[in-house]
Order: C-alpha cells, then structure tokens, then sequence
C-alpha cells in the first residue's frame, strides 16, 4: 500500500490526560513523512491542532504464496524435492525476488509479492512427469489479491523409460509368450466433507482405484498422496493375489485433521502383470475449503488409446478418447479438455442432459482426438472445470507403443526366436572375406 506525502488522513486515536485514556476521538491529520509508507510500518502524521501527533500502522497489502514440491518415486526414482529447480516470474516471465530455487516438500518455500499474475514452473527433469495444482491452474497461473495466501503444489512421479519393443512384440514373461498390452489405471477421490466452514476438522479421503485397460491384472499397486498419510486398502482384492484385476474395484482411505484451505494430490501407480513392468499412472486432486461456507468443484479425467497394443515400425493413427466426470456436488463451467500430444481435443455431442452447458454431478462428458504416432508416446491429458472461485484440475495419463524396425533380411534362417544367430554368422561371413581380401592384397603386392 502506498501513501503519498500530505495526503489528508483521518485517525481514531487515544491521548493520555495523566488520570486516564481518552479515546474514541478522530484527528484529521497529514502525512509528515516525505516517502511512501512502507506495509507494516508506523506512520507519524501531524495534526492541524498543535502539538497533538499520532502513530498510524499501515496494515500489510503484499501477498504471500508457498510453492510445494512433492516428489513420488515409486517404479525406482530417487530424486528429492531439492534436485528440482523451481520458478515464480511476473506473466511477463521476469523472476521474482527468490527465484529460481530449489524445491522444497510441505509447506514449501513461501514468497511475498505483490498483488497481481505469477507463473510457477519449474525445469524439466528425465523421467518425473510434473502436474500442478493448488491455488495454480495447470498452467501454472496464480492470480494474487492484496493480503491473500495461497498455495501451489507441483507433483512430479517418476516414470521408468518407454519400453523397446522389438518388430515381432511378443513378451516372454510369466505367462509365457504373450502380446505386450499397455496398462491403464484410474483413480476417484472425494473427501468428505468438502467444507469446513466452522474451521478446522477431520477430513476423510475416499479413492476408488480400478483397472480401465481391461486386459491384464496390475501388479505393485499404490496410492501415495501430498498431505495424507497413511492411504490404507479398505477392499476390493476379491481373489487375495494382491493384483488388481480386471473387473475389480480397489476402496482406499485416509483420513487427516485440516486447519486450511487444502488442495491434497494423490498418485496411484500400477504396472503391467508382464515381462516388461509397464508403469501406469493417475493422478486425483481434490479441495477441501476451511473456514468459509463454499464447496469446491471436483472433476475426474479418464483417458483411452484406441490403440494399446504396439504399432509395427512406422507407427498409425490414434484416436484418444476422454471421459470427464464430475464427482463433487455442485455443478462447473467453463469445463475444458487439453492434450499436450494431440489437438484439437473435440466434445461429443450428448452428455449434457439438461443443456445447460455446465458439467452437473452425474453428468458424462465424452471427448475424442486424433493424430498420427510414429513413435513410442506416453501423452497427458487435463480436465478444468470451475465453481465457486474455485477451480478443479484432472489428469490422465496414456501410452501408445512403436516397434523398432526390423533387421534387414539375409536369408538365414534363426535358430530359436529373440535370438540374433544371423546377425552373428553374418558377422563371421564379412569377417572372413575381410581377412581373405586383406590376405590377396598383400599376396598381389608381393607378387609385383
């Protein structure tokens, strides 16, 4: 907040007599002081009445906002908060006081700023895909009013390298020789309640995990989230082989006491019941308002390859499709779908059963897109959708396997499949004519 010099001021103060304080009396005063006051500090005024003065605070206008990192490292990253190098800039991308810096977990670094639109990005990292959530949309944009506190998350899981696949791809593993299938996971979460606008409270998480791809059981299933610990399995292993199947439906809880607004991030991960361990990945975000009677929206993305099977080399064409729910309780606008590998994403005509054009409870929304993939791909998709000064944020995940091109044909043929004995005895073939023509050179030159 700036005030500028002599500008006319009215002040309730007290003044001692010697038998008491007095208060309760208004004094219009100017500013003495010749610079700007300073949030937070004491202002001198003087008063048109001599000798009376008075202290004014000037209450504190500036912003503060945390930036948290979380890092989930199931499938054998190692990475740590501070090995991710995070920024806040100003939307015309100059860095703030700060930044960049190193990230750090709950409750993050804080930075106090002035009203108005940062960025919050961070550098890219091998392996680790990055989502952001909070007081961030996914973008990254936070939008500060003067004396606000808000917090972004940016959650990054690691994600083991794209499998190679060879031209003809069947996989040895458990179940003998078998098509190498992509794995798909999906998860729901709703907290109960999703306000508390007495203040703070016990909040209750509820997941849902499944199985979307259908076709093969997940192995190494688990929920790890931001702000909740332990997640415990409530139920849906029906057969006890500690993988979840296709058809089953996995319950989870957590359960924690909030004293703030929270935005809670969870990840759940499975991998494929194969020789090759494909990872899955899904992410659910939901808000928990304390202190205010408002209910924030939530939104569930779930994302299919039409394609989940490997392409021969050269890939083809895909057609994504998305299925936006909303699980929450109030209706959202402004609902839109984004691909960062595919566009333009399309809605499919139906889904919005009153015509309203918000995405109510209950209500499914179907998007579709199409592109070419020529090689392997691992694409994510967002889900946004607002209600309430509060916007929800979806993420889903998918894979879309390339073959590597085949070796060329010599005409030999292999012994046993997966083993390259032609390629070795071509080898020996051009060896020996190497040494057989190294061996007549030298025999012509000593000839001449």
């Amino acid at each position: 907040m700036q005030i500028a010099s002599n500008s006319t001021l009215n002040i309730l103060y007290s003044y001692n007599l010697g038998s008491g304080v007095v208060g309760g009396n208004t004094l219009t005063a100017r500013l003495v002081a010749t610079t700007d006051a300073v949030a937070g500090s004491g202002i001198v005024v003087s008063s048109n009445s001599s000798g009376v003065s008075a202290t004014v605070t000037i209450a504190s206008t500036l912003a503060t906002l945390h930036v948290i990192k979380a890092v989930v490292n199931t499938g054998g990253g190692t990475a740590l908060p501070a090995n991710f190098s995070l920024h806040v800039t100003l939307s015309g991308g100059a860095e703030v006081s700060g930044s960049p810096q190193a990230g750090t977990d709950d409750p993050g670094t804080s930075y106090s700023l002035s009203a108005g639109t940062y960025i919050v990005s961070e550098d890219a990292k091998t392996s680790y895909t990055g989502i952001l959530s909070g007081g961030c949309n996914s973008g990254g944009s936070v939008t500060l009013s003067a004396g606000q506190d808000k917090t972004c998350t940016i959650t990054n899981t690691y994600v083991p390298p794209l499998p190679e696949v060879a031209s003809d791809p069947i996989s040895g593993g458990s179940g003998g020789g078998s098509v190498i299938r992509t794995p798909l996971i999906g998860i729901l979460k709703v907290p109960t309640p999703l306000a508390l606008p007495g203040g703070f409270g016990p909040v209750t998480y509820n997941y849902t995990v499944w199985n979307v791809g259908g076709k093969q059981a997940l192995t190494d299933v688990s929920i790890k989230g931001d702000t909740c610990s332990p997640i415990v399995l409530l139920s849906g292993d029906l057969n006890s082989n500690n993988k979840l199947d296709p058809g089953e439906i996995w319950k989870f809880s957590c359960t924690k006491t909030l004293s703030k607004t929270t935005t809670n991030t969870a990840v759940a991960t499975g991998y494929s019941d194969d020789g090759f361990r494909q990872v899955a990945i899904a992410t659910a975000i939901a808000t928990v308002v304390v202190g205010e009677p408002l209910t924030p929206p939530l939104i569930n993305i779930i994302k299919v390859p039409s394609r989940l099977t490997p392409f021969s080399f050269g890939g083809g064409n895909v057609t994504y499709t998305y299925t936006v729910t909303n699980p929450g309780v109030v209706a959202m606008s402004g609902v839109t779908v984004t691909d960062d590998k595919c566009g333009p994403v399309s809605r499919v005509s139906g889904g919005d059963a009153n015509s309203n054009n918000l995405l109510d409870p209950g209500e499914i929304w179907t998007y579709t897109c199409k592109t070419n993939v020529p090689v392997s791909t691992r694409n994510v998709a967002t889900a946004e959708g607002e209600a309430n000064g509060f916007t929800a944020i979806g993420y889903a995940f998918a894979t879309v396997l390339v073959s590597a091109p085949s070796l060329p044909n010599t005409g030999l043929s292999p012994v046993e499949k997966g083993t390259p004995l032609d390629v070795i005895v071509l080898a020996v073939i051009l060896l020996l004519v190497s040494v057989l023509f190294v061996a007549v050179f030298k025999k012509t030159r000593n000839s001449v």
